[in-house]
């Protein structure tokens, strides 16, 4: 019946939407740890209970999935950071 067929569209969209916007909000958390953190890699590292390496690495990640790794640090960091602002603007909502 293509009421159903409608709504499993609907409710994968939502799921995969939601799983999107989790990574997000996981990525952005990293980010603002390691700011939060002086930008020092070891010292966010040990806030989130993971190792120095992993943080780098999901780091790396962050830049790579937003599609900004060749930019210059300038850049990288002035964008992050707008993120990390509408970010805790949108989560005080």
């Amino acid at each position: 019946d293509w009421s159903s067929d409608v709504c499993s569209s609907d409710l994968n969209f939502f799921a995969a939407y939601e799983a999107h916007m989790q990574t997000m909000i996981s990525m952005l958390e990293r980010v603002d740890a390691y700011y939060q953190a002086d930008r020092s890699i070891t010292t966010a590292a040990t806030r989130l209970f993971v190792h120095k390496n992993t943080l780098q690495y999901r780091m790396k990640r962050v830049l790579a999935s937003l599609d900004i790794e060749d930019f210059p640090p300038f850049w990288q960091e002035y964008l992050l950071r707008l993120l990390l602002q509408r970010f805790h603007t949108n989560s005080k909502l």
